[in-house]
């Protein structure tokens, strides 16, 4: 068996220090698996923990307290729901194997290879981003009926629009703003980013130029992306994080400006480097995570790690896995594993990770509800 029981994330090493009299006591962050198969077998299974199965989970959204997540579970063309601390995962939308593009409640609605999710901080509604389907979905959590928000499904393009006059190409992943007036998605084949406003739902660009790859900064138009496919809006709603996928960078966009940034990392440069800003490497990230201090956390899709950058000085660290050395063990820094992993949330004081070619999710944690700490791995200079 290649993991242990979810007990063992009680049994880390605590540091206490000593300062005029008083203790402060830091853990050191490590992972395990939550739920999912043991061997990493695929399946579409409901149940706690190891008993239930999922196809390629491709993203994960926790609501505002961090006790539940949605999970976008891709190949199965299905809703998922991750109950904490239970750990039992249950189907909220879609059925498994049935692609479609119906709106209905619960398994009467039909997705097509959804590959981002957005859960509300109150835990009312989600948004899902139906990749194959191109178009913008609508969860509402009490009565499980799916309505399409934005988008026509089956027809892509790049047009802005009021609701299923808008066009979308592939897009994978979006991010609710703080106050959930408005969406941002990563609409990876137009290698743009869109803005869906919920009320009204119509849909706009605001950054990216339609159908032209490329890796520029700027304002607006001006800016270039290559796929992006991940994106986190910061917890002060300032600004918005962006996996700008195939350039390996992480990209910054001001949302009262529109001005798009390189944050890490550097175009066309593949790799797995430690360092500050554009010495950085990444290998395809997707999946983005702001963490309450305003640092972001990044799922490093190519390298199968999990990448923190410290946007105030720019440096990037890898806190769990090794670059190109995927699997499944659990454990604290460079002892982790992970296959491929997609998706990070983080609410609540909760970390979760779809570990997407394991098929299976995977929880950060700490001994004790103090503050954890990341050692970054030795070995990424």
């Amino acid at each position: 068996m290649r993991h242990r029981p979810i007990i063992w994330l009680c049994a880390l090493a605590a540091l206490a220090l000593a300062a005029g009299g008083a203790q402060a006591a830091e853990t050191v962050a490590t992972l395990g698996r939550i739920a999912g198969g043991p061997a990493g077998e695929r399946g579409t299974a409901d149940g706690a923990g190891d008993a239930a199965r999922f196809d390629f989970p491709a993203a994960i959204s926790l609501n505002g307290a961090g006790s539940f997540a949605l999970i976008a579970d891709a190949q199965s063309s299905t809703i998922r729901r991750i109950d904490l601390p239970s750990r039992q995962v249950s189907t909220l939308a879609g059925l498994a194997g049935q692609r479609g593009t119906a709106d209905g409640v619960g398994a009467a609605a039909r997705f097509a290879y959804p590959s981002g999710i957005a859960t509300s901080a109150d835990g009312s509604f989600a948004l899902i981003a139906d990749t194959d389907n191109h178009s913008i979905r609508r969860l509402d959590l009490t009565s499980g009926a799916v309505t399409t928000l934005a988008g026509s499904p089956g027809r892509a393009g790049s047009a802005d629009g009021i609701g299923t006059a808008a066009r979308f190409n592939a897009p994978g992943a979006l991010a609710l703003s703080v106050d959930a007036r408005f969406a941002l998605v990563a609409d990876g084949d137009n290698h743009t980013i869109r803005r869906v406003d919920l009320a009204s739902a119509a849909v706009t660009t605001v950054a990216g130029s339609p159908g032209v790859a490329g890796s520029t900064d700027g304002a607006g138009a001006a800016a270039r992306f290559r796929t992006p496919r991940g994106l986190a809006i910061s917890l002060d709603g300032l600004r918005a994080a962006i996996a700008d996928s195939d350039n390996h960078t992480i990209r910054l966009l001001d949302l009262a400006t529109g001005a798009v940034s390189t944050a890490a990392g550097s175009a066309g440069q593949a790799g797995a480097r430690d360092g500050a800003g554009t010495l950085a490497r990444l290998a395809f990230p997707r999946g983005l995570a702001f963490e309450p201090g305003g640092a972001l956390l990044i799922a490093d899709f190519s390298n199968s790690t999990i990448r923190r950058l410290d946007l105030a000085s720019g440096a990037v660290t890898t806190v769990f896995g090794t670059a190109g050395a995927a699997g499944a063990a659990d454990g604290p820094g460079a002892a982790a594993r992970l296959n491929f992993p997609a998706a990070i949330t983080s609410a609540g004081g909760t970390t979760l990770i779809a570990d997407t070619y394991n098929h299976g999710l995977r929880q950060v944690a700490s001994a004790t509800l103090q503050e954890q700490v990341f050692l970054p791995v030795a070995g990424r200079q």
